[in-house]
């Protein structure tokens, strides 16, 4: 029986039975707020289409604008396994940095995650 499997598995990885899968993130928009007695300390950095961070400018003291661009992952499978799995839900979109150092990234996931209080996401950075 197990003998039988394991030809199962062998052929199957040789007769192309891989296939890749595409998936995609949706472009997100929010407006986050970042609490911190020393917000002039920090910068905080978007990702964008090219993939660069950018700095964002504030709206008010310590509040941002974010814009996301939608974005593209995938994964191989091969019988019931999934393989090299790359979610665009868990890469990093927002740095944020302080005196020129990464001090934290957060992901489209990890933003979802943060208490919210009238649509606007807060983080305390201290």
């Amino acid at each position: 029986m197990i003998r039988t499997l394991i030809y199962f598995v062998l052929i199957s990885l040789f007769t192309g039975s891989c296939a890749i899968y595409e998936t995609a993130s949706e472009p997100m928009k929010f407006r986050i707020e970042f609490l911190s007695s020393n917000l002039s300390d920090y910068k905080i950095y978007q990702q964008n289409e090219s993939g660069n961070f950018v700095l964002v400018k504030p709206l008010d003291v310590g509040v941002y604008d974010m814009s996301i661009p939608m974005m593209s992952g995938g994964y191989s499978k091969i019988l019931f396994l999934k393989y090299k799995n790359h979610d665009p839900n868990e890469y990093k979109v927002i740095q944020i940095k302080r005196d020129g150092e990464v001090y934290r990234e957060l992901s489209n996931r990890e933003i979802r995650q943060l208490k919210s209080e009238k649509n606007v996401y807060k983080l305390k950075l201290d």
